[in-house]
């Protein structure tokens, strides 16, 4: 059996005016591999820089794996931890 990790496209936008309009997004979809995902990602820039006319913004492309089952399990393990403490707090 072949394991696919499959990337997130990130695009973080920072524009020249000041800090405050700074832009993190996902792009809606995922990619096989992260060359496939960095490259889509520079032909997004491309695009919106030429079609926008965004040169006064940086932008920066960040392709992350999906997280794996285990971190699910691992963080819905730590949710319900939560919520019994929270639960037995009110009942005392």
């Amino acid at each position: 059996m072949i394991e696919i990790i499959p990337f997130m496209l990130f695009l973080l936008a920072i524009p020249d005016e000041g800090p405050g309009e700074i832009e993190l997004s996902r792009y809606p979809a995922l990619f096989e591999t992260e060359a496939e995902c960095r490259e889509y990602g520079e032909r997004v820039v491309h695009a919106r820089v030429t079609m926008e006319h965004e040169n006064a913004t940086f932008f920066q492309v960040f392709c992350e794996p999906v997280p794996q089952g285990e971190e699910y399990e691992n963080l819905f393990e730590k949710l319900d931890e939560k919520r019994k403490r929270s639960s037995e707090a009110q009942d005392q």
